[in-house]
């Protein structure tokens, strides 16, 4: 298949259907960095039923907002290859949270092309006149707590979905004015964690704060990480972004 022509929005389920559609040997790496944007690619089809994905690619752009962004900043480039998954001309994603440096506060950064697949006779390592369209994916960094900047970053224009990666909601207090905000929005939302405990009490702290239910259910993330991190804390099946629910 050819990424961005063939686009993924509603092919992909597991790394293994990602690394056959994009011609990756199964040793490839990619899956070590790639968790992000699959994570998120992957949000969008649990909430399919909350989200026109099909009035999405129709209509050629995607909105994120995306919540407490860390190794992701020294990551940017990773999220081109959204380009590849969705086939969609603008994706335009908001980054927000604490961690971002105080230098990059209101930066920009344009991702126009995404990386060739393996197979050198695939289409998508044309040059765009012969026919290959161009995508970008615009990225913008908001330094601070979401419901802080929200209406700053926002401009009247709601995003088509939050996303909010490893999240940990019950260790962290100053979620709760942002969950508070997020309900009011009403905008899809989809959230990670590291563990099944965790999880397990961020769906906890979800249902007591917000006194509603999930829309996604706790579940694994098939495209979590597949290597545990060094520095966990916890003698527990420990993954980036292992579990995902989401709310609306």
């Amino acid at each position: 298949m050819i990424p961005g022509v063939e686009r993924a929005c509603s092919l992909l389920r597991s790394w293994a259907d990602y690394y056959r559609w994009r011609g990756l040997p199964l040793d490839s790496p990619v899956a070590i960095l790639l968790h992000y944007p699959l994570t998120l690619y992957y949000s969008l089809q649990l909430m399919a039923s909350k989200i026109a994905v099909n009035d999405l690619l129709s209509k050629g752009t995607l909105r994120v907002h995306y919540l407490g962004p860390k190794q992701e900043l020294d990551q940017i480039e990773i999220f081109a290859e959204l380009s590849a998954l969705f086939g969609i001309d603008h994706i335009h994603i908001d980054f927000v949270g604490p961690d971002v440096p105080s230098f990059r506060n209101l930066t920009e950064l344009q991702l126009t092309s995404f990386a060739k697949c393996s197979d050198g006779d695939c289409k998508c390592k044309s040059a765009p006149n012969n026919g290959v369209r161009n995508f970008l994916v615009n990225i913008k960094m908001w330094k601070g707590l979401y419901h802080d900047v929200y209406e700053e970053l926002a401009e009247g224009f709601p995003p088509d979905i939050i996303f909010a990666p490893n999240a940990g909601l019950a260790a962290f207090s100053s979620w709760i004015p942002t969950l508070k905000l997020i309900k009011g929005l009403q905008s899809p939302t989809v959230f990670t964690d590291f563990c099944e405990e965790a999880s397990t009490l961020a769906c906890k702290c979800i249902q007591e704060v917000l006194e509603c239910q999930l829309i996604v259910p706790m579940q694994i993330n098939p495209f979590r990480q597949p290597m545990t991190p060094s520095c966990k804390v916890m003698e527990l099946p420990t993954y980036s972004n292992c579990f995902v629910f989401g709310i609306n």
